[in-house]
């Protein structure tokens, strides 16, 4: 008889501690406005992600086998700018 009562105050402490745990967990932190703008600007960078016009050159001597990309805002392409 001892140890079934031991084994029920045993089942129902794991099962209070489960629950603890459960709502502990399920907490939900509410964030303000200006945090989920925060967080919505830094999750997309400026550069390469808006439209742009994008304009390429050859690179003076002695690199002028490379290209160079220049970017400026408002045009229909995506654009990542690169030097010499």
């Amino acid at each position: 008889m001892k140890k079934k009562i031991m084994g029920l105050i045993a089942i129902v402490a794991i099962a209070t501690i489960a629950g603890y745990n459960v709502c502990a967990s399920q907490n939900n932190m509410k964030l303000s406005d200006l945090t989920l703008s925060n967080m919505d600007a830094l999750a997309f960078p400026e550069i390469g992600t808006g439209f742009y016009h994008r304009y390429t050159y050859q690179c003076p001597i002695p690199v002028e086998y490379k290209t160079a990309v220049s970017c400026t805002s408002g045009g229909h392409d995506e654009c990542y700018p690169s030097d010499c």
